[in-house]
């Protein structure tokens, strides 16, 4: 198989199975710009470029088949978190909070593993359950959509130190 100049032609022509040393020694020649394989390069730099400036996009839609509910248990007095992974960025669409064994007391926040951002505190969670709403009293009002990425994602806590709660989360995740 020899190494066509076309980023998207060699993808689709590649079989691993066809894949040697000659042609691995081959391809090292294309670690460089030059003259002659400037239409090769334009595929790489293309695909990076969109790629890119689509994870970047402020207004990237929700993709419909990928929402989920994450699950989040949340243990008397103690903190829990909800991080997507890699590069994922996820819509909330909504949050409810179920008190374990009696009527339970939570907040929610904005971390980045450091420092924390309180969104709500105080909010009680009955075990029939609550939806989790965003208080007009707090200094901070989260703006909606709700959406948190492995940087700056959710932190539960539970603040009345007797029962535990457990947060039920429903996401989209958001195009890339």
């Amino acid at each position: 198989m020899s190494h066509e100049p076309d980023i998207f032609g060699y993808l689709a022509t590649s079989k691993i199975s066809e894949i040697t040393t000659a042609l691995l020694d081959d391809s090292t020649k294309e670690t460089y710009a030059n003259r002659s394989n400037v239409k090769f390069w334009k595929g790489p730099i293309s695909i990076w470029a969109t790629v890119r400036a689509s994870r970047t996009y402020p207004d990237g839609g929700f993709i419909p088949e990928t929402g989920g509910v994450a699950v989040v248990n949340v243990n008397p007095g103690d903190t829990n978190t909800l991080q997507p992974e890699g590069t994922e960025v996820w819509e909330i669409q909504g949050i409810e909070g179920f008190g374990v064994g009696g009527s339970a007391t939570a907040s929610i926040s904005w971390t980045d593993g450091s420092s924390v951002v309180n969104i709500d505190s105080g909010q009680a969670f009955s075990t029939g359950g609550n939806q989790f709403t965003f208080a007009d009293t707090q200094p901070i009002t989260a703006n909606q959509p709700l959406r948190i990425s492995n940087s700056l994602y959710f932190q539960f806590e539970e603040t009345g130190g007797a029962q535990g709660v457990v947060f039920q989360i429903a996401y989209h995740k958001v195009s890339l």
